[in-house]
């Protein structure tokens, strides 16, 4: 039986305006500053979203 060669269309993802990269940042409970940092850093529009996760100690209070 006869193989079907398959081909395989790359679509781009940029073209695409509801589509934008997501963004993971990681930091610890001491790490508001940088995180402050880098955000203030950013352009107003920088058309991707950012998660943010930080450590927080259960006894201190957070300035988050």
């Amino acid at each position: 039986m006869p193989t079907k060669k398959r081909t395989t269309q790359r679509s781009n993802r940029t073209s695409h305006p509801t589509e934008f990269p997501i963004v993971g940042i990681g930091a610890s409970a001491g790490g508001l500053a940088a995180l402050s940092e880098l955000l203030n850093g950013l352009p107003a529009d920088p058309n991707m979203a950012f998660v943010i996760i930080s450590h927080m100690h259960p006894g201190h209070q957070s300035m988050l």
